[in-house]
């Protein structure tokens, strides 16, 4: 489990699995070795391995945000309205 996500909840469960996804998405698509995509992503290779069996519960939301900005990735984000109730 990541450090500090002990008790972590369904949306942010949700949101790690989708960065975990698309990051890889993005090694395995490189087709670079995984020493070559640790080394780009400041991480080592076991790491990377672990990120492409899938284990979404070893990396925190900031580790895997700041492996999609190593990518040149970026996001901006709108609140919804709202639900009334």
């Amino acid at each position: 489990m990541a450090v500090g996500d002990e008790a972590a909840t369904p949306p942010l469960k949700a949101i790690r699995s989708v960065f975990c996804l698309w990051e890889r998405v993005c090694v395995e698509r490189s087709a670079m070795p995984r020493a070559q995509a640790a080394r780009r992503l400041g991480m080592t290779q076991p790491r990377v391995s672990e990120l492409t069996r899938g284990k979404i519960d070893l990396f925190s939301i900031d580790t895997l945000v700041n492996m999609l900005t190593a990518r040149g990735w970026t996001s901006t984000s709108t609140p919804a309205k709202p639900a009334d109730r």
